[in-house]
């Protein structure tokens, strides 16, 4: 039981660095094609943007409860 415990806690600290590090990494990705000034923007911008709030939501979700989603 114990052993079990244990590899879910470092699979889930594992999952949530990755999931940290890869919102980093894209990052500069979403800034760099959303440069441009809204009056331009086309609908795949919107969508982006949308995507980018729904990551950030989510990593803010789960720093707050401590990785209970994961």
């Amino acid at each position: 039981m114990n052993e079990d415990v244990e590899r879910l806690s470092r699979r889930r600290r594992v999952l949530l660095s990755v999931y940290g590090v890869s919102f980093l990494a894209f990052q500069s990705l979403f800034f760099t094609k959303l440069d441009d000034p809204i009056s331009m923007w086309r609908p795949i911008h919107y969508a982006l943007a949308a995507g980018y709030v729904g990551w950030s939501a989510t990593l803010i979700y789960v720093l707050a409860t401590g990785g209970l989603l994961f």
